[in-house]
C-alpha cells in the first residue's frame, strides 16, 4: 500500500517537475509523501529507539513551508510537521547541515553530475566557517559563534531565516 501510495505520489511529482513547476510537484506530491513515510517509521520504532532522519535544505526547519496545496493549506516542511506535531515534536531536534563550499549533483535537465559552488560571503555557512578555523563543526543556537538570532540568507533559500527559530543546531 505505502508503495503504491509512494509511485503514484512520485510520478506526479515528476510530471511538475518536468514541465518546470518544481514548486507546485513538491508541495502537492513530494514532500506530503516524505511526511506519510517518516510517520510511517516513527510509528513503527519502539518507543526506547530514537530515529535519525537526514534531510538537506528546504525539508530542515521547524516553521517552513512548501508551499499550498490544492486546497489552500500550507504544506509544511517535513521537518516543520515533526516538530509541530504533539506526539514526535517534544522528542525532536532539527540539526542543520551547511556547507559553506564543495560540489553537489546537477538537477537540471541539461547539465548532469557534479557542480561546484561556494556560499556567498553574506551567508550564514560563510560567516560560520570564518568565524573557526576547523574543518566542520557542531554547534547549539546558544554558542557564541556567530548571531544564530538574527535574520541570515543562506545559500540555497530563497529569503533570510533566523537559525535560532528554525534549528536546534548546526553541523
Amino acid at each position: 500500500r505505502r508503495d503504491a501510495a509512494n509511485l503514484r505520489d512520485g510520478y506526479r511529482f515528476l510530471e511538475y517537475y518536468f514541465a518546470g513547476d518544481f514548486p507546485t510537484g513538491n508541495a502537492q506530491f513530494r514532500e506530503p509523501g516524505m511526511i506519510r513515510n517518516v510517520e510511517e517509521i516513527l510509528g513503527a520504532t519502539p518507543a526506547e529507539q530514537g530515529v535519525l532522519m537526514i534531510s538537506h535544505n528546504m525539508h530542515c526547519g521547524k516553521q517552513l513551508s512548501q508551499g499550498k496545496l490544492l486546497d489552500g493549506s500550507d504544506s509544511p516542511a517535513v521537518c516543520t510537521h515533526l516538530a509541530e506535531s504533539p506526539t514526535w515534536g517534544p522528542a525532536y531536534a532539527v540539526l542543520a547541515q551547511l556547507y559553506d563550499g564543495g560540489s553537489y549533483l546537477s538537477k537540471s535537465q541539461s547539465a548532469r553530475g557534479p557542480q561546484d559552488f561556494s556560499a556567498p560571503s553574506s551567508t550564514l555557512e560563510q560567516a560560520i566557517g570564518a568565524a573557526t578555523p576547523a574543518g566542520a563543526i557542531l554547534v547549539g543556537m546558544d554558542a557564541p559563534l556567530v548571531a544564530f538570532d538574527q535574520g541570515w540568507p543562506l545559500w540555497n533559500h530563497p529569503s533570510k531565516l533566523v537559525p535560532h527559530d528554525q534549528f536546534d543546531g548546526v553541523l
